[in-house]
């Protein structure tokens, strides 16, 4: 079953539809939207999103994402060893799919210990509920702002 999987994974990369999962994806496909957004308290509503990386050869992964105070932030477990965020790392500009809507962002890391555990928390709030335990080690927090 696993190379299954793997060969469907494959597959899915290839031909570049969108993320299923935990299997990457290509160019994300939906409605574009051109305004730059201010308050992005709606994508509270979408259990997960999607994110697109290197525009140059679209990578997209599936994401929790989350909103505090009107901004959008996306979290990754285990960050280092995942391609995306490496991506990410290099070049800021990206996209996320929200529903059937696409927005142009760019990224930044959040690197300070205090802010990434605040929005560990409502990050916590979101998925799981009750109390966070403690930020998880190699726990990356990237907010998003239209460009």
């Amino acid at each position: 079953m696993p190379k299954v999987l793997a060969l469907l994974g494959c597959v899915l990369f290839v031909v570049g539809i969108s993320p299923c999962g935990p299997i990457p994806g290509g160019k994300l496909s939906g409605q574009t939207v051109e305004d730059a957004i201010e308050d992005w308290s709606f994508c509270d509503q979408f259990k997960r999103c999607q994110v697109e990386v290197r525009a140059s050869d679209p990578h997209s992964v599936t994401a929790s994402c989350f909103s505090a105070d009107g901004d959008l932030y996306v979290g990754c477990m285990k960050c280092p060893s995942k391609r995306w965020s490496g991506y990410m790392s290099l070049d800021s500009e990206a996209r996320v799919k929200l529903g059937d809507r696409i927005y142009a962002v760019r990224a930044e890391r959040v690197l300070d210990p205090a802010t990434v555990a605040s929005l560990w928390g409502a990050r916590w709030r979101k998925y799981e509920g009750g109390d966070p335990p403690a930020v998880p080690e190699n726990y990356w927090l990237f907010q998003l702002r239209s460009r």
